[in-house]
């Protein structure tokens, strides 16, 4: 999406989304969530992430995003950077 970019979260795994004009962001957008998925997702996302409503190409979608105290490193936050790398450390924190 432009104007905007996906870097990782300083320190973390974790995406996050900062307006930058010159940019483009790759990302999933999901929509028709049923309100159990929804709640769950809001869970998840805790106190540092908190949703907007974005227009995207016609359509309302809400979107996570971190908050702006949170830093940001200069890496760009990929999926498939996240699966090779960071996701078995991801899914430990998660699961103990």
């Amino acid at each position: 999406m432009k104007g905007w970019i996906c870097l990782r979260l300083e320190g973390a795994a974790y995406p996050l989304l900062r307006s930058e004009p010159a940019s483009t962001a790759i990302f999933h957008l999901y929509h028709d969530c049923s309100e159990v998925s929804w709640r769950r997702l809001v869970e998840y996302e805790g106190s540092e992430y908190t949703w907007i409503e974005l227009q995207i190409e016609g359509l309302a979608y809400r979107v996570f995003m971190s908050e702006p105290s949170l830093p940001a490193s200069s890496e760009i936050w990929d999926l498939e950077t996240f699966q090779r790398r960071d996701k078995s450390h991801y899914l430990k924190d998660i699961f103990g």
